[in-house]
């Protein structure tokens, strides 16, 4: 393997900073972020809903509209493809739900 390619590590949190690090990569989020973060870290693999993501919100999940839940996951998506590029650990999943994973996407087969 060459020396430039990274292996994916577990993102290390700092609860004091509300911040995420891998391979000397940093962002810091902000709250509402960083507690939709933790929620998603803590099912690695197992998709999250949005209702059950608007409980990282410091109001009603009944106040909270979808829009505002996207807009904040895709702040999370983007500031994760930051510290690892490679591909999403953060992704938006079909039937209104988001997902962490670190494993690697399947290759897709070219049907030529």
């Amino acid at each position: 393997m060459p020396a430039s390619v990274q292996t994916l590590q577990t993102p290390k949190l700092d609860n004091y900073d509300q911040s995420a690090a891998l391979h000397g990569r940093t962002e810091i989020f902000r709250d509402v972020d960083y507690k939709l973060l933790q929620m998603l870290m803590r099912y690695p693999d197992e998709t999250m809903s949005r209702e059950e993501l608007k409980r990282c919100f410091d109001r009603p999940a009944l106040d909270v509209s979808d829009r505002q839940l996207d807009t904040a996951m895709r702040r999370v998506i983007q500031k994760m493809l930051v510290i690892w590029p490679t591909y999403p650990l953060v992704k938006f999943e079909p039937e209104d739900s988001y997902l962490y994973s670190e494993k690697a996407p399947k290759k897709r087969k070219n049907n030529d």
